[in-house]
């Protein structure tokens, strides 16, 4: 079987009839309102927090995160600190397991004279003190993204986001969910900007388009698993997992690198895992386009997208932007970078739509 067939094999075997959601939120740790690094004190910090962990993810001796059951910790290039609840059919298990980690997490900050800060990216000025965490992956991807595009580094030290998981029933579903999420993606991004800016927006246009592209064929009639695929392949990986370590492969594509490596199901995680758009499709769809919001914030808008896409409204809002393409959401978003919510998007005005699709949490 070959990488594309392994590609979609691996998507059908995401299709479930459960309906959860999951949510990953990303902190800097600060300490006198600068970022705080690895070797200054997050890798103890992550220690104490990690105290009963189910297991313990490790780099030559270096804690890089955490299982703790109902929540993973990992530690993003410039160490910021991402907490990953496992899915729940209801948001307020989200809420639990979220109040569960910060009251662990604490008294160790607290210990430290830290704290977790949810910003969407730090100042610019503080990119040259942040070093990144001992992952040799991340000292890959650095290296790349310096060729690829502008804003890799700050996308790598100094920026964080919020990202929610939904669930998809048959390759059916999973189109009609993915292009909706495409099409709400600027009012998602818009929703989590809060008036601070579209930073997501901003860096991660700007880090490499091979892989943070929108699928040129989303709303044509043969798209599905195998035309996401047939895209998918063109994606350089940068590097691959080989042995205890890392192989750099540059430029050398997904369809290039399995010819040679392979696309065992572990392979094949690791291939999508270099894939960085707006939406993505692992055995689940990731929306991640919104900046990284404080936790109230963050699970009533994964509130909100369970109400959209879980229920009857996401026909209704299908409906209301018929018509829509590739092109538009590109405009659109570059619309809202410069008008916010004065944009008009698809026609219509960005702050009406936002009213439109925040009536789904009543």
């Amino acid at each position: 079987m070959d990488a594309k067939d392994k590609i979609c094999e691996y998507f059908q075997n995401g299709c479930t009839s459960r309906r959860c959601i999951g949510l990953e939120l990303e902190h800097f740790v600060m300490k006198n309102n600068k970022p705080f690094n690895y070797s200054d004190g997050v890798k103890d910090i992550l220690t104490e927090i990690s105290v009963g962990a189910k297991s313990v993810f490790s780099e030559s001796g270096n804690i890089l995160g955490a299982d703790m059951g109902e929540y993973t910790l990992t530690l993003e290039p410039g160490a910021q600190l991402e907490v990953s609840v496992v899915p729940f059919e209801n948001v307020s298990d989200i809420k639990r397991v979220l109040n569960s980690f910060y009251q662990t997490a604490e008294p160790v900050l607290k210990k430290y004279d830290a704290e977790l800060c949810v910003l969407p990216a730090v100042d610019k000025k503080n990119l040259d003190s942040i070093e990144l965490i001992p992952k040799e992956r991340y000292r890959y991807m650095d290296m790349y993204f310096q060729k690829s595009g502008t804003m890799g580094r700050y996308m790598m030290r100094g920026s964080a986001s919020t990202q929610v998981s939904v669930d998809y029933e048959s390759e059916k579903d999973f189109v009609k969910k993915f292009r909706a999420a495409y099409i709400l993606s600027p009012f998602f991004a818009l929703i989590s900007a809060n008036g601070r800016g579209l930073k997501r927006i901003e860096i991660w246009d700007d880090v490499d388009n091979a892989r943070t592209y929108i699928p040129r064929y989303l709303f044509s009639d043969s798209f599905g698993f195998e035309a996401y695929a047939d895209e998918l392949l063109k994606v350089p990986v940068i590097f691959v997992p080989a042995g205890d370590g890392f192989v750099y492969t540059g430029n050398d594509t997904i369809q290039t690198v399995s010819d040679k490596y392979g696309s065992s199901e572990a392979m094949t995680e690791h291939y999508l895992s270099m894939v960085f758009p707006d939406v993505r499709l692992k055995k689940y769809i990731e929306i991640r386009i919104a900046d990284a919001m404080p936790a109230k914030r963050a699970t009533e808008y994964a509130e909100l997208i369970k109400n959209i896409f879980y229920t009857n409204a996401l026909d209704e809002i299908i409906d209301r932007y018929s018509g829509v393409t590739v092109a538009d959401i590109k405009e659109a978003k570059h619309k809202i970078k410069t008008d916010g919510k004065n944009a008009i998007i698809y026609g219509k005005r960005a702050e009406t739509e936002l009213e439109y699709l925040l009536s789904f949490m009543r």
